[in-house]
C-alpha cells in the first residue's frame, strides 16, 4: 500500500511539496483538517495536474474556510482546465471579499494558461460547453509564473 507521509511532516508550516503524487494531494483535498486541504491545493497549483481538476471543483463546492478556497480557486486557475472556468467564474461573486479577489485573480491565470496554450476563451460569463477532459500538459520551459504560496497566517 501506499505510505501517506501527513502534511504537516513536509516542512511545518509551509505548502506541501509539489513532489507529493496527485492521488495523495488529492486525498489531502478532502481531509477534515483546512490547513491539509489549503496546502494540498498550494501543492496542487504548482503540480497544475490536469487529473486533479475534478477534485479541486468537488473541493470549491464545499469548502468552508476561506484560505482553502481561496487557495482551490488558484489551482483550477492554473489548470487551465475548461472545465474550471464556470466554478471560478461562479466564485467572482462571493460575499466574501478575499474569495472573490482570489477568484477574480484564479480567472486572470486561467486565461494567461489559456492564451499560453494557444486555447481560446469564452468571454466573461459566456455558458460553457459540457467540458472535455483535459490533457496531460508538461510545463513548457518558459511557464507564466508558478504559483505564490499561500500565506499562513489568515483564517477568516
Amino acid at each position: 500500500g501506499m505510505v501517506v507521509v501527513p502534511l504537516w511532516a513536509c516542512g511545518g508550516g509551509h505548502r506541501a511539496p509539489a513532489s507529493l503524487d496527485t492521488v495523495t494531494l488529492v486525498q489531502y483535498l478532502q481531509s477534515p483538517n483546512p490547513h491539509d486541504r489549503r496546502r494540498a491545493a498550494d501543492a496542487l497549483a504548482a503540480t497544475r495536474a490536469a487529473d486533479a481538476v475534478p477534485y479541486l471543483i468537488a473541493a470549491v463546492q464545499r469548502e468552508t474556510y476561506g484560505p482553502a478556497l481561496r487557495a482551490e480557486l488558484l489551482a483550477l486557475g492554473y489548470s487551465g482546465a475548461p472545465q474550471a472556468y464556470p466554478v471560478i467564474w461562479q466564485q467572482t461573486r462571493h460575499p466574501k471579499p478575499k474569495v472573490a479577489a482570489a477568484a477574480n485573480q484564479a480567472y486572470r491565470i486561467w486565461l494567461q494558461y489559456r492564451a499560453y496554450y494557444g486555447q481560446a476563451a469564452p468571454a466573461p460569463g459566456a455558458p460553457v460547453a459540457a467540458p472535455a477532459p483535459a490533457p496531460e500538459v508538461a510545463p513548457p520551459p518558459e511557464a507564466p509564473p508558478a504559483a505564490p504560496p499561500a500565506a499562513d497566517v489568515d483564517d477568516e
